[in-house]
């Protein structure tokens, strides 16, 4: 399914290994690199597919009472929607213009949700949760129906809200033929700075057994590890779906969560697709994937 936009990989007799290298954050958002710049790196790394995943929306608000909408304070940072929808589409779309793999899928990182913790207006600055809990998004291109993505629908000041903002988020996304991922469900907690405002960094298995209908957790180092050990939550979530208790089986891809060389080469963690219905470009359950 991840495959399904580039019918050239597909066209020998035989099935194909095809290497994916995703996660990827451009100056689009987060990252150093722009993405022509990023596409060689991944070429002179043999890979076959870069998809990249900038972040959606970053952008925190706090509105103070009982006059949100007029007295508040804005941290935002690069984003796709400040550089633009269509503009970031386009560009990663024009990396395709040429013969040279590697082949690029404009994808999206999203946080459905935030709450704050402590408001900005405190003497100690302002603390904020959940926005660490990301969503990888593959296989929705078409810039109107990336703007109508559900961001943002809940109520930031009281308290976290459950798996509804990313159930919300996943079913949006399952009802247009995209694929959702969990990213970096077991990040280490930490705290980041967010401008002015402080962000708790805190790890999220536990989100993955309140949602369904998505198609996959991502991992990117051995802190995940735990999550795909025997018994461990991969394992009940796929006996719940031989159960027939979840409507669709959970996979694992690698991921980079890449931001910068140096940090990590762009092919230290390649999820490996094997195309396996020639002559036309794999359809949904086509290409089964490991990661390296």
């Amino acid at each position: 399914a991840l495959l399904a936009t580039w019918p050239t990989l597909v066209q020998a007799a035989e099935p194909q290994h095809v290497k994916v290298a995703l996660h990827i954050h451009s100056t689009v958002s987060t990252g150093t690199l722009e993405p022509q710049a990023i596409a060689l790196l991944a070429q002179q790394a043999g890979l076959d597919v870069l998809i990249f995943t900038d972040s959606a929306l970053r952008r925190w608000e706090y509105g103070l009472w009982p006059m949100r909408a007029v007295v508040k304070r804005v941290v935002e940072q690069p984003s796709v929607w400040t550089f633009g929808i269509e503009r970031y589409v386009t560009a990663i779309r024009h990396l395709n213009d040429g013969p040279a793999r590697p082949l690029a899928m404009a994808g999206l990182e999203v946080a459905p949700f935030y709450y704050w913790q402590r408001s900005p207006f405190d003497r100690r600055g302002g603390q904020i949760r959940a926005a660490n809990q990301h969503l990888l998004i593959f296989g929705v291109s078409d810039p109107q129906l990336i703007r109508r993505l559900p961001l943002r629908e809940y109520d930031p000041y009281h308290g976290h809200q459950g798996a509804k903002p990313y159930q919300r988020l996943i079913d949006f996304v399952g009802d247009h033929h995209g694929l959702v991922f969990w990213a970096h469900p077991a990040a280490p907690a930490r705290v980041e700075r967010l401008g002015s405002a402080e962000a708790l960094v805190e790890p999220y298995p536990h989100l993955l057994e309140l949602t369904e209908r998505y198609h996959g957790l991502a991992i990117a180092d051995l802190s995940s590890l735990g999550l795909v050990e025997p018994g461990g939550i991969w394992d009940r979530l796929l006996l719940a779906y031989c159960r027939g208790r979840r409507t669709r089986p959970a996979w694992v891809i690698g991921e980079l969560d890449w931001r910068q060389p140096g940090l990590r080469p762009i092919d230290q963690v390649v999820t490996v697709m094997m195309a396996t219905e020639p002559g036309t470009a794999p359809q949904a359950g086509s290409a089964t994937g490991v990661s390296e």
